[in-house]
């Protein structure tokens, strides 16, 4: 098997296409003239990146809500304790002890 030079991200990711498309690692890896590990550690690689991405995404996402309406949750929050605040504060002058 003849050794070639490191290979790019887009190779890599085009021979572990080619496995999950349903080409042999054996034939692929002799096209690339690596051994059929290396093409398996690349493909273990890419699909946990893969998943990895996809679950990231949906924290993400949520995260994403959390932080966009932070401002708005804030004043809400504040404007709430003040009221709070007012209603006791009228509620003991009304009411004396």
């Amino acid at each position: 098997m003849e050794r070639h030079p490191g290979f790019s991200s887009r190779e890599k990711r085009d021979a572990v296409l080619r496995v999950l498309a349903g080409d042999s690692e054996a034939s692929v890896a002799g096209e690339l003239g690596v051994p059929e590990d290396r093409l398996q550690r690349w493909r273990t690689t890419f699909t946990e990146a893969g998943y990895a991405a996809l679950s990231r995404r949906h924290d993400d996402r949520h995260r994403s809500w959390l932080v966009k309406h932070r401002g708005p949750i804030l004043q809400w929050g504040g404007m709430l304790i003040v009221l709070f605040l007012t209603v006791l504060l009228f509620t003991r002058m009304l009411i004396p002890e």
